[in-house]
């Protein structure tokens, strides 16, 4: 099967009081961050820079107030959440030109999309902020207005909480939470802090009228510089299947494809984490069972070793081989899926230092008897679990194709 759309292109675009005031910017870079942080000492950072100041905008668009334009992802491999840096220019020696571009202390606007179980944030409209829940706000009327604060919420005290400004949608939904005034570091301190309150505070209202609430996005200012930060997750394209064909049940197979694909469904880093791990894990008690039996009969086993790739080259091919990806795409991806060191080392090796560890420390916080200490929107800030996840998943995926590689053959086309 193979890829449709890998140059599939993110619509996304820049407001006008941040284009078009006097002394405001002329033209506007993005950059694209690695996510996670931790990156092969091999490679070169994978920061990109796009060039908006010479697109061309009509009046229309001045009115509106809205500039669009294309951007095309640098990573196809599924579910590497990316961080997305739109960086402003000022006209001349203006020292905002200077700050640095995982931001600086100072004050922070983050705003949080909310969804509805099922709903997505259109990949074509990375920065819209049109939410969703099964909150209703009775007073934002019978026509909201969507562009002023319908709610406040305050959570914590006012010396260490943080104060919410709630939007409407246009079916009087709470579409939105804003926090205007982050006092922070950085970026990634101003999306911790205001995290850590707003899914307090989500939790507590979920619980209070039984309604799930997703956090499907989080729009992150830089009240200083006007520099903006958005969360996007690389989409999972569409694969060609053919409209007849013969699927054969695999033996055994069906476990693991069940826990795959439970992994892949989720929106939770730590349980897709749990899926691809319990996937590694029961494959390594089936080999065992399987070697056991084979000396059982008078065989002696025998398996390859199991080594990740040793250099870019060979985790570009690597990764062409086993998701399918264009050349292109797999190179790009190498900085998001190989945490630093990890070329050349055996999949044991990572698994028994790095991922058992994880998946222990996983179960103690949150599975064990006793008083709960650490809460689940904690969990979902795991640094490690979003740094490990993508390999994670391609050492899930590796063991199953040697396993039952009959289950990545193409499939026969038949009656």
């Amino acid at each position: 099967m193979a890829d449709e759309g890998h140059d599939r292109q993110k619509r996304s675009s820049v407001s006008d009081s941040d284009i078009w005031r006097k002394s405001g910017p002329r033209k506007v870079a993005q950059e694209l961050l690695p996510s996670p942080a931790g990156l092969l000492e091999e490679h070169e950072a994978t920061g990109r820079h796009l060039n908006l100041g010479a697109i061309a905008v009509d009046e229309a668009a001045k009115k509106a107030g809205r500039v669009s334009f294309s951007i095309k992802s640098p990573v196809t491999l599924p579910g590497i959440p990316i961080a997305l840096v739109f960086r402003h220019q000022w006209e001349g020696a203006d020292p905002r030109n200077a700050a640095p571009i995982e931001g600086r202390p100072g004050l922070y606007r983050v705003s949080f999309i909310l969804l509805q179980p099922g709903q997505t944030i259109p990949q074509d409209e990375i920065t819209s902020e049109e939410g969703d829940s099964c909150i209703l706000l009775p007073q934002a009327g019978k026509d909201p207005r969507t562009d002023v604060p319908i709610l406040r919420v305050q959570h914590g005290s006012a010396g260490t909480g943080l104060l919410f400004d709630g939007y409407a949608n246009r079916q009087g939904r709470l579409a939105k939470l804003v926090a205007s005034s982050v006092q922070a570091t950085c970026f990634s301190d101003a999306e911790l802090k205001a995290n850590q309150a707003v899914q307090g505070f989500l939790s507590q209202v979920s619980v209070r009228f039984n309604a799930p609430i997703i956090i499907g996005g989080t729009h992150i200012v830089e009240v200083a510089t006007a520099n903006q930060q958005i969360e996007v997750v690389t989409p999972f394209l569409a694969r060609y299947f053919a409209s007849d064909a013969k699927v054969d049940p695999i033996g055994g197979f069906q476990v693991y494809a069940s826990l795959y694909r439970e992994a892949l469904n989720s929106n939770s880093p730590v349980y897709r984490f749990l899926c691809f791990y319990k996937i590694i894990e029961a494959l390594r008690i089936r080999r065992n069972r399987l070697a056991v039996e084979r000396r059982r009969d008078g065989e002696t086993p025998s398996r390859e070793r199991e080594i990740l790739p040793s250099d870019k080259a060979v985790a570009t091919a690597w990764l062409k081989d086993l998701f399918e990806l264009q050349s292109e795409s797999a190179e790009m991806s190498i900085p998001y899926v190989f945490p630093a060191g990890t070329f050349g080392k055996k999949f044991n090796r990572i698994i028994d230092s790095v991922l058992t560890p994880l998946r222990v420390g996983i179960a103690h916080a949150v599975l064990e008897t006793g008083e709960t200490t650490l809460v689940a929107h904690e969990l979902l800030h795991m640094k490690q679990v979003r740094l490990w996840l993508p390999l994670t998943n391609c050492i899930a995926r590796q063991m199953l194709k040697s396993d039952f590689p009959s289950a990545f053959a193409d499939v026969t086309i038949g009656p």
